[in-house]
């Protein structure tokens, strides 16, 4: 009886995760479609280069702040955070979906959806424990920023770009499989605690897995997207 308790309790989580993780990227697809089809953005954002990195800033910010300060929160705050990241992913979204078309941008979504899903059913089932692979791909990912600031640096270069965007999708592949995993592991130890906490726990998860989510289509596009 017990273990049903727990593995109810489990589901509940998981599921709780995944609607926090589809609020953030429905939010996000709507402001970045409201913003394309709206002129004056799109003048705004062409003439001012700046805002653009700007928002950047403000995304590292509040990944930030939500990573290291949600256990002293309230999980109104948390959430609140956490929606605004994604209205704020949906500006920097904006020029993305600006360079590409919207079939090809569908199709692939639809692909990293199923690369995500794929990746996540990995790591709830496997006996493996991840932590090792987790942390490599989370050290190659800092690899891949550096390298990828210094093509950028030195001009662009099409073969390095491409091992970028290969590299970088499975890494994000990885880190899902990863952090699905480790989604079960903090529901165990969370399990006897409140609500509240729980719900704490729920929302960090949803963002790592909707970054997981958002750069395994990014990386995707960048190689397969067809261009307007």
């Amino acid at each position: 009886m017990e273990g049903n308790s727990f593995q109810v309790s489990q589901n509940k989580f998981i599921g709780k995760t995944l609607l926090y993780m589809t609020m953030g990227l429905i939010l996000t697809f709507i402001v970045s479609y409201a913003l394309c089809i709206n002129e004056d953005f799109i003048i705004f954002l062409y003439y001012n280069q700046y805002s653009f990195f700007v928002a950047i800033i403000v995304e590292i910010g509040l990944v930030s702040l939500i990573t290291r300060k949600m256990e002293s929160m309230s999980v109104k705050t948390g959430f609140i955070l956490f929606l605004l990241y994604s209205v704020i992913s949906g500006v920097t979204f904006s020029a993305i979906l600006l360079a590409y078309s919207l079939e090809s941008i569908i199709f692939i979504f639809f692909i990293a959806a199923l690369m995500f899903l794929c990746s996540g059913m990995i790591g709830m089932t496997t006996k493996r424990d991840l932590s090792t692979l987790g942390r490599f791909a989370i050290m190659s990912l800092v690899g891949i920023i550096i390298v990828s600031i210094i093509n950028m640096l030195l001009g662009s270069n099409d073969g390095l770009f491409n091992f970028i965007n290969y590299v970088g999708m499975i890494i994000f592949c990885v880190l899902t499989a990863y952090d699905m995993q480790k989604i079960k592991i903090i529901h165990k130890y969370s399990y006897e605690l409140s609500p509240v906490e729980v719900n704490k726990f729920a929302i960090l998860a949803a963002l790592n897995l909707y970054l997981d989510l958002i750069n395994i289509f990014i990386y995707l596009l960048r190689l397969l997207g067809r261009k307007r």
